[in-house]
């Protein structure tokens, strides 16, 4: 991990523990955005190392789908509980190109290859135990969350997303079949993805040429199986803040349905208790007095978050399912705003 973002990952831990003791509580968003703005982002890319991509490594993406998906296929016509599990018999070399090809840009590679075959070893139960928290590990460390982060928008994109999108299978498959997560590899991974989110401001969507972007889109899936899990309500409004906080700094127009996305993930903590949803306004009346202290900037990062503001706002109004604390609170504003 760059020096630059350790230091920014310590000192978020200061604030989580800061926050579980009750030392800190309302003033976590401006300790965050305080932590942030040391973060110095960089003016150049540094080459990206992409996966290799050949006619023969496509050959053995294919071939290892196909084989999968056969296992699947013959487990659900026989469809009998008492049939013996399919073998656990991957690789630890295929496992290990598997998911080396999250980070290609050919979409045969990373979608339609690697993304999918991870889902058909999922529900064949395939991984082992040993290889279900390698995989965890991997997709959850700074060499795949934080490659390249901090410079302007690359390739190296593709590796963080969809490392986050499957981050947020593992956890789903996890919580439902493996349950051999422990408690503080979930922190570990909370910690990870809350910095992640802070960090991520590379919200491209459909890439030319190259498939789905889509980090936003895939933050809202592993936020939806944190906040499910048994942590502290305190790790839960620490995680809210950062997505809150990362949303409101994303460059790019969020515009392929991550504001939709997130509105529902927001919905299903704010509807958990009273103590989520007075901390979700908490942070949305920050967001609208912040936007009261600034004036219009003729660039287009700056109308970017003004509109993906509007966007998930609306979203979030068109749910309708919100406390009624918070729904009052987002038509105010848009009546003031009509």
């Amino acid at each position: 991990m760059e020096q630059v973002i350790q230091d920014f990952y310590d000192r978020l831990d200061v604030l989580r523990v800061q926050l579980n003791q009750g030392d800190i509580y309302k003033n976590l968003p401006t300790l965050m955005v305080a932590a942030r703005r040391r973060v110095g982002r960089k003016k150049r890319r540094t080459a990206v190392k992409l996966p290799e991509t050949n006619p023969m490594m496509l050959g053995r993406m294919l071939a290892l789908n196909k084989r999968y998906r056969d296992r699947l296929a013959q487990a659900s016509q026989d469809n009998d509980d008492s049939a013996a599990p399919l073998p656990q018999d991957l690789k630890d070399e295929d496992l290990d190109f598997i998911l080396d090809q999250l980070g290609s840009t050919d979409l045969r590679m990373r979608d339609h290859g690697a993304f999918y075959l991870f889902n058909d070893l999922l529900r064949s139960h395939t991984l082992t135990d040993e290889q279900f928290h390698y995989s965890v590990a991997v997709v959850s460390s700074p060499e795949y969350l934080f490659a390249h982060i901090l410079e302007p928008e690359s390739d190296a994109m593709f590796r963080r997303s969809f490392a986050m999108l499957v981050l947020g299978t593992l956890l789903f498959a996890d919580r439902n079949d493996y349950h051999t997560l422990t408690g503080g590899e979930i922190l570990v991974i909370l910690h990870r993805v809350a910095t992640y989110a802070l960090l991520e401001q590379d919200g491209r969507g459909y890439v030319d040429g190259k498939g789905w972007g889509h980090t936003w889109m895939h933050v809202g899936n592993v936020v939806d199986e944190l906040i499910e899990r048994n942590i502290t309500r305190a790790d839960k409004i620490f995680l809210l803040s950062a997505v809150i906080l990362g949303y409101r700094d994303v460059a790019d127009g969020l515009v392929f349905g991550e504001d939709q996305r997130l509105a529902f993930s927001l919905s299903s903590i704010a509807n958990k208790e009273t103590f989520y949803s007075d901390y979700l306004l908490l942070l949305l009346k920050q967001w609208q007095e912040d936007l009261q202290h600034i004036h219009p900037q003729e660039n287009i990062t700056f109308w970017n978050r003004w509109y993906n503001r509007n966007r998930l706002l609306t979203a979030m109004i068109l749910r309708g399912d919100f406390p009624d604390s918070i729904l009052r609170f987002l038509n105010n504003i848009a009546n003031n705003n009509s």
